[in-house]
């Protein structure tokens, strides 16, 4: 699959034409509320890149390494694959990534478009790891959510063969979804297209869509506002018909 269309977007193909001196590419995907942003670092050495202008984000890393902290302190967090983190309080903590020999993916809530006051308490990053946090409630699925102070993200598992179509439904709030593994066939505003690990799709608040799951396994992430709630992973059990077990 090449290029890109309405509502989905190959990650490689929006990259900067050519790595700065650091060796560094970058590509960011403006939406509503939230935007979606894909760091390469791929230079000799770690590369430092600032979180600007974000009330809060969440880092996911592709591949390599990637390390975090506030700007002004020289403690930092080691983030790695198989993992997401949340950057809470960005607007005071002022974020920097460091990342040697690999990519990352930063999905953030710009402060120009937060509807709340930010947080004057400085919090700590917190990371989670998908192998200890998805769980086997429902049959076929494995799920984890984790509410921000503005952002959303959930993460869904298909662990059962395919084919497996979710409901079409909406919802009043924007979303990314970012595929980690399998492929994934959706259907948004009208609109079908295949995304797999590389893509991710935007969908825009109360446009209709569905999806398909092709390939087995599918893993995907997705970072929604305003936040879902406790029952998200109930809310995507829903949609994708999944036997609750009891």
């Amino acid at each position: 699959m090449t290029g890109s269309s309405e509502y989905y977007y190959n990650l490689e193909e929006q990259m900067t034409g050519a790595p700065d001196l650091e060796g560094v590419s970058h590509c960011r995907l403006e939406g509503t509320l939230l935007r979606i942003e894909r760091w390469d670092a791929l230079g000799a050495g770690p590369a430092s890149i600032p979180i600007d202008g974000v009330a809060e984000a969440f880092v996911l890393p592709l591949t390599g390494t990637v390390r975090v902290h506030p700007s002004d302190v020289d403690e930092r967090l080691e983030v790695g694959l198989g993992e997401v983190c949340l950057l809470p309080d960005a607007w005071n903590n002022r974020y920097q990534l460091d990342i040697e020999g690999g990519s990352c993916i930063v999905a953030g809530m710009p402060m120009a478009r937060s509807t709340q006051a930010y947080p004057t308490q400085r919090s700590e990053p917190e990371s989670f790891r998908f192998d200890e946090v998805l769980e086997d409630k429902y049959e076929g699925w494995r799920f984890f959510a984790r509410d921000g102070e503005y952002i959303t993200v959930g993460c869904s598992y298909r662990t059962a063969p395919p084919p497996s179509q979710e409901t079409p439904h909406t919802h009043p709030g924007e979303q990314f979804n970012v595929p980690l593994e399998g492929l994934f066939e959706m259907t948004i505003g009208g609109v079908t297209h295949e995304i797999e690990p590389g893509w991710v799709s935007h969908i825009p608040p109360e446009t209709l869509h569905t999806g398909l799951h092709r390939r087995f396994p599918y893993f995907q992430l997705i970072f929604s506002t305003p936040p879902r709630g406790k029952q998200y992973d109930e809310f995507l059990a829903g949609i994708y018909d999944a036997r609750i077990d009891t």
